[in-house]
Formats: structure tokens, C-alpha cells, sequence
């Protein structure tokens, strides 16, 4: 990410916070962007997005090894699992569906990936949907990481952005952004940054200087 700007003249300070801070931070224009998010309808009303995602996310299901609980691919094959979510998360339109149909026996939000996982591997949630880079880092982080595994295929693949906050200069640097993007696809640098931003399991707002 510091890269991108760095070819636009812009010096961006990165800062990790709980996704709830983060949307606040964004929303009151505290900070200049935020990523990465996905992009939804409600927040194209308040957000300013460029034409290119930041990078494409992988969704998944982890369960734990000995859990009787397997994804086939269709979410049917886990009613009734109890499923850990990550609040402001915005998973697949078909998952967000389920959730609301009521298709899970139990639905406990949290404010990270992170508490999600924790919570899989004491076995207070059966299923936790997360990005597979972000899962596969998050757990080789924690005590018992190895115990959590990637059930079935993937649940939807999601172009996630970095998005700016509004204002007079939100467009600008989208238009930037975009520019940078373009020359680091075409000279093969973007692929090499892709696995250090994947590795990030909270949104980050961002200043631009």
C-alpha cells in the first residue's frame, strides 16, 4: 500500500483497528481511506471507491479437524451449525441470505477474524467464514492452529478496495490510485505487494500525506 502512494507523491501512515472503529473513523472523515472493503450499494453512498480493487479475496469456511460439520459447496450442508461472523463484513450475497433466512442454529458477531477463530478452536462456534490468506496467517499465529482447517470450496471469490474517504480531494486520489495501479500490474510489482496487504485481518485506515 505504501508503494501505490509512494508513486503518486503521497506518503500514507497505515494504522490496524477493530472494524467498527475503523467504519467510524472513515464515516467522520478522521482518516483519508480505508481498506480493504468490499463494495456494496450502501457504501458507495458515503465512500468514494476507485475503478481497480486492491485485490481479489477468497472466502471460505474453517471448522475444526474433528468437527462432524463439511461444506460441499452448497450452504445447506451446514444448517444448523452455529457460525461466527465478523461485524460489518460483507461475506457473499448468497451467505448474507442464509444469515438472514435464519439457516444457522446460532449466530454469534464479533468485531475481528481474529475473536472468530479464537472462538472455532475453544469450540464455542462450529464454522467461522474468513478470508483463506487471512484465516491460513491468522491461525499460524495462534496456539492450536493447526487443530482449524479449510472446509469444502470456496464459498464466493470478492474484489476488495481501497476506498477514500468523501471529500475534495477523494476523487483525485481515486483517479490516482487507479494510474499507479495500472503501471505496477503492468511491471509485475502488484503481485509481490498482494501477499503483505492479504495478510491484514482488520481494516486500516489510512492518512495521506
Amino acid at each position: 500500500m505504501r508503494e501505490v502512494f509512494a508513486r503518486i507523491g503521497k506518503h500514507a501512515q497505515i494504522k490496524l483497528y477493530p472494524m467498527n472503529r475503523a467504519f467510524s473513523l472513515v464515516n467522520n472523515r478522521q482518516v483519508d481511506g480505508l481498506f480493504p472493503l468490499k463494495k456494496t450499494p450502501e457504501r458507495e453512498l458515503t465512500m468514494v471507491y476507485p475503478n481497480q480493487p486492491l485485490l481479489i479475496q477468497d472466502y471460505v469456511f474453517f471448522v475444526r479437524k474433528d468437527s462432524p460439520w463439511q461444506f460441499n459447496g452448497k450452504l445447506e450442508s451446514i444448517a444448523g451449525a452455529r457460525i461466527g461472523i465478523t461485524r460489518n463484513v460483507f461475506y457473499s450475497p448468497r451467505l448474507d441470505q442464509a444469515l438472514k433466512a435464519g439457516l444457522f442454529a446460532a449466530v454469534d458477531s464479533t468485531d475481528s477474524h481474529e475473536l472468530n477463530l479464537r472462538k472455532l478452536l475453544a469450540g464455542r462456534v462450529d464454522i467461522v467464514p474468513c478470508s483463506r490468506a487471512v484465516g491460513l496467517q491468522l491461525l499460524q499465529t495462534m496456539p492450536g492452529g493447526n487443530k482449524a482447517v479449510q472446509t469444502g470450496p470456496s464459498i464466493e471469490k470478492v474484489a476488495s478496495y481501497l476506498v477514500f474517504a468523501p471529500g475534495p480531494e477523494a476523487a483525485k486520489l481515486a483517479a490516482l490510485f487507479d494510474q499507479a495501479m495500472t503501471r505496477m500490474s503492468k511491471d509485475g510489482s502488484l503481485n509481490r505487494l498482494i501477499a503483505n496487504d492479504l495478510r491484514r485481518q482488520q481494516q486500516a485506515p489510512i492518512s495521506i500525506h
